[in-house]
């Protein structure tokens, strides 16, 4: 098999293992805050956001434009 066949064959299988461990999670988490209130669940889903934000911008893999308008 060409080497780049190889890798996207890999890359899809990474890519696949990676959703399932994200919706196993996503159960596991669901399970435990049932009780959160809408407002509560926001203030979660902001902090886990920005800090995943903060995370790739200091690993360089995103960066964003001010918009000074």
């Amino acid at each position: 098999m060409p080497k780049a066949a190889t890798n996207d064959s890999e890359t899809r299988q990474r890519r696949a293992e990676a959703l399932e461990r994200i919706r196993r999670l996503q159960e596991r988490v669901s399970a435990r805050n049932r009780n959160l209130t809408a407002e509560q669940a926001e203030a979660v889903a902001e902090k886990l956001s920005q800090a995943a934000i903060k995370t790739l911008r200091e690993r360089g893999e995103i960066s964003f434009e001010r918009d000074n308008s």
